[in-house]
């Protein structure tokens, strides 16, 4: 489906500076990425978009990469009140992760980013996730598959990280293993699945997300967790005051260290283990 809205209406001959409420949903639609470098030129101008959702074919060619990298990153500074943003599908890379990153730890407006099945490593992964240590409105975050994405397409090498603005350096909070996001009060869902990322990580994230009041859903499928990272989830489930589903499919998690968790956990209503089979409240 198709929607492009705005006031006054959308002109694709130009003129959109003044435009506001703008709107732009352009999923399950077949747009070449020729037509979204066409689109992204013209939201440049905008300064009121409130939606961008695209999906579509990946890039071939690289240098139309570089060029929708530089684009999605003017449309995402030009905009403060943008709230609902999805890239799916669209053959991001690392580099464009780390502009979004960046612009994530400013924004206060954006309630849901999608990034699903893209060209995002564990790198990309890591910088989005470390802006919720500063970024006080969203409240759903998808990366689902995203590094599976990058293995069927030929991302770009990776440029160096943009500059971290003073709000996404926190001296006192700031962290590189995700153990800052014990101060976000506003994600009430977030999905990490399918990414190469270190045992330690995983332990910080889940140390972290104990101290969530308002995280309800969380999916982390399709990883690998091994003893000290399945103790840790174990230990967040005993702790969580709000978590009602967890995705943990295909996680290889030890089963004695998870039992004991879900046996503390007095709010999960849903908890996915293996090939969609789930269980219900307290085991």
């Amino acid at each position: 489906s198709t929607l492009l809205s705005s006031s006054p209406p959308l002109s694709l001959a130009g003129g959109s500076s003044s435009l506001t409420n703008v709107k732009v949903s352009m999923i399950n639609t077949v747009i070449t990425p020729q037509c979204r470098v066409s689109l992204l030129k013209l939201l440049v101008h905008t300064t009121k978009l409130e939606t961008l959702e695209i999906d579509g074919v990946p890039y071939s060619h690289h240098e139309f990469q570089k060029i929708e990298t530089t684009l999605i990153k003017d449309v995402l500074n030009n905009n403060t009140s943008l709230q609902l943003l999805n890239l799916t599908g669209l053959g991001l890379n690392d580099a464009t992760s780390m502009h979004i990153a960046a612009w994530l730890g400013e924004n206060r407006s954006l309630k849901t980013l999608r990034l699903t099945e893209n060209g995002i490593t564990s790198v990309g992964v890591k910088k989005i996730v470390r802006a919720l240590e500063s970024n006080t409105t969203l409240e759903t975050l998808d990366m689902y598959m995203c590094e599976m994405g990058s293995r069927q397409s030929s991302p770009l090498p990776l440029s160096p990280s943009p500059p971290l603005s003073p709000a996404l350096t926190l001296p006192s909070t700031y962290t590189h293993d995700g153990s800052g996001l014990s101060h976000n009060s506003s994600l009430t869902e977030l999905r990490v699945s399918g990414f190469d990322l270190a045992p330690q990580w995983w332990v910080s994230l889940f140390k972290a997300l104990k101290h969530f009041s308002s995280l309800k859903e969380l999916d982390v499928s399709e990883n690998s967790f091994d003893q000290a990272v399945t103790e840790a989830l174990a230990e967040m489930l005993s702790s969580t005051q709000s978590l009602e589903i967890l995705n943990i499919d295909s996680c290889d998690c030890q089963p004695k260290a998870l039992a004991r968790g879900l046996l503390h956990n007095t709010t999960l209503n849903r908890c996915f283990i293996y090939n969609g089979t789930y269980l219900l409240g307290v085991m």
